[in-house]
């Protein structure tokens, strides 16, 4: 029996796609990838697409199931796959301030849904991971940094890049300890241990490649890291790669926020969660780890580029963040 009658389908059409095939069928577009897990890497994502619909939220890449009810089939030559419901979408545009928009408004409407349910771990088969908090998150990432700083410190003849990342190494370094001293004096922890006590569930990889716009909606898939955090810290991830691209520019900022908003109420302690998030130099951090942890002999133009673009930006990312506190 072929893939698709495994899952009871009859196929008119497959393009490529997503590393994976989009495929036109009797039953609308879904999406067919090959796979070489087991069955029980998928349960968590299953699990969670399965409540979001439930729940209201029917723009999501639900798994479809086998007529003998398993989530993967197995071809003539024991290849695995899974089917997923897929849509008439692309990624959003980041250039495009609709997409943008409208993708802040898909993600709160997701929030509010997963919302709706209430996790009971011990019925589970499967665990949820819970997100470590921030204060040991950027105690590593400081420690990091200071080895980065103390290597280059030593470091002799040093590249055009190197000298560059330790020259500003004091200014992000001190950022992102005045961010450790605004953590510890904020409500942060009382705010991560609540949403670790009720299970609140995030979809842990919240970019514009993981949102679809299509004509009237928005789709929200790929939820394989979904994990139990504070929800406001999908809208940051998704907002800092696309303020990246628009030199930090607070108008957008702030209509960004005011879409999620229109949707899910952004509270006090959402904002204080958003400004340390914005506070941390998590770019300057990205590119220093790059570099930090893979071939010191040549260092591609693209790095180089990354770290001018984040030392011009910082300015302009400092007041959306002033703007904030």
């Amino acid at each position: 029996m072929g893939i698709f009658e495994q899952f009871g389908l009859s196929v008119y059409r497959t393009v490529r796609g997503r590393g994976a095939y989009i495929c036109e069928t009797n039953q609308g577009i879904k999406l067919l990838r090959e796979t070489t897990c087991k069955e029980e890497k998928y349960a968590k994502e299953d699990y969670i697409t399965s409540k979001l619909t439930e729940n209201g939220f029917h723009t999501v890449d639900i798994f479809e199931r086998t007529v003998n009810g398993n989530l993967l089939a197995e071809d003539e030559d024991k290849k695995k796959y899974y089917l997923k419901k897929w849509f008439d979408a692309g990624e959003c545009d980041v250039k495009n301030y609709n997409d943008v928009l409208n993708a802040c408004g898909g993600i709160a409407r997701a929030h509010v849904c997963l919302n709706k349910f209430r996790l009971e771990p011990e019925s589970l088969s499967f665990q949820i991971p819970a997100s470590v908090n921030l204060k040991e998150k950027y105690e590593k990432k400081i420690k990091e940094m200071r080895s980065v700083s103390n290597y280059l410190r030593k470091k002799k003849g040093k590249s055009d890049f190197e000298r560059m990342a330790f020259e500003k190494m004091d200014v992000f370094l001190k950022e992102a300890l005045n961010t450790m001293e605004y953590l510890e004096q904020s409500d942060y922890m009382p705010v991560y241990e609540q949403a670790m006590k009720t299970g609140t569930l995030s979809h842990g990889s919240c970019n514009h490649h993981n949102i679809l716009n299509g004509k009237g909606y928005v789709a929200v898939v790929n939820f394989e890291r979904a994990n139990i955090n504070v929800q406001i810290v999908d809208l940051y991830d998704f907002m800092r790669k696309i303020l990246e691209k628009y030199n930090w520019d607070i108008k957008l900022a702030y209509r960004m926020m005011d879409e999620y908003n229109r949707v899910k109420t952004i509270t006090d302690e959402d904002l204080i969660v958003l400004s340390l998030l914005f506070s941390f130099p998590e770019k300057y951090f990205k590119i220093m780890d790059h570099y930090f942890n893979s071939s010191k002999a040549w260092i591609p133009d693209k790095d180089i580029e990354k770290l001018n673009v984040v030392v011009k930006q910082n300015e302009a990312r400092l007041r959306f963040v002033e703007s904030l506190k």
